[in-house]
C-alpha cells in the first residue's frame, strides 16, 4: 500500500468524521442543550489533547514498568523519578528510555544485593549513549560517577542496563526495546 493515497484517505475520513460531529453537536446545541452539545465535545478535546500528551511525555507509570522489565523486580516504594526521557517508538515500536530514579538507601543497598545475585544480570558497561541518556544526565555527566552497572543477560526483549551511582540513592535505569 503506498503512503499518499492512505494518508489522503485517512485525511478524508478524519474530516468527514469531524464534520458529522460538528452537525450532531450543532443539531444538540439548536435543540436546547446547549450544555450537553458544549460538555461532550470539551471531554473529548480534553482527552484526545491528554493521549497525544503522554504519547510524547510519557507519565512516570511507563518509566516504571520499564524499570520492571530491566531489573525484573517491583519498584521499590521508595522510588522518585527525578529526570526520565524516552523516544517516541518507530513503525516498529522500537523506542529507548532512560530513567534517573533516587531510592532510600536501604531499597538502593537491597536492589543492588539482589542484582548483585542474580544470575539474569552480569557487571558490565552501557554499551552505547543516546540522545535519550544525554538529555537526563546531561552532556557534562562523567561516568565515574557510576559506581556499578549491570545489564540484562540474554534480554530478549532488547539492551537493558542499569546503573547505580555513586551517591548510594540514584540509580539509572536504560531500556532499549530493540
Amino acid at each position: 500500500m503506498e503512503v499518499i493515497p492512505f494518508l489522503i484517505l485517512l485525511l478524508v475520513f478524519l474530516s468527514a468524521l469531524i464534520y458529522l460531529f460538528f452537525v450532531f453537536f450543532r443539531w444538540l446545541y439548536w435543540k436546547g442543550y446547549q450544555k450537553v452539545a458544549i460538555v461532550i465535545p470539551s471531554i473529548i478535546i480534553a482527552y484526545i489533547t491528554y493521549s497525544i500528551y503522554t504519547a510524547f511525555y510519557p507519565d512516570d507509570d511507563f518509566f516504571f514498568q520499564d524499570f520492571k522489565t530491566v531489573t525484573l523486580k517491583d519498584v521499590p516504594k521508595s522510588a522518585k523519578i527525578i529526570a526520565k526521557d524516552a523516544s517516541y517508538p518507530d513503525h516498529h515500536g522500537k523506542y529507548i528510555s532512560v530513567s534517573l530514579m533516587k531510592l532510600s538507601k536501604h531499597d538502593y543497598k537491597k536492589l543492588l544485593d539482589q542484582l548483585t545475585n542474580d544470575k539474569n544480570f552480569s557487571r558490565g558497561k552501557m554499551q552505547f549513549h543516546s540522545e535519550e541518556f544525554v538529555n537526563v544526565m546531561g552532556e557534562d555527566f562523567d561516568l565515574k560517577e557510576i559506581k556499578f552497572q549491570f545489564n540484562k543477560n540474554n534480554s530478549r526483549s532488547g539492551e537493558s542496563y542499569i546503573a547505580f551511582l555513586n551517591d548510594e540513592q540514584s540509580v539509572i535505569c536504560f531500556f532499549y526495546n530493540g
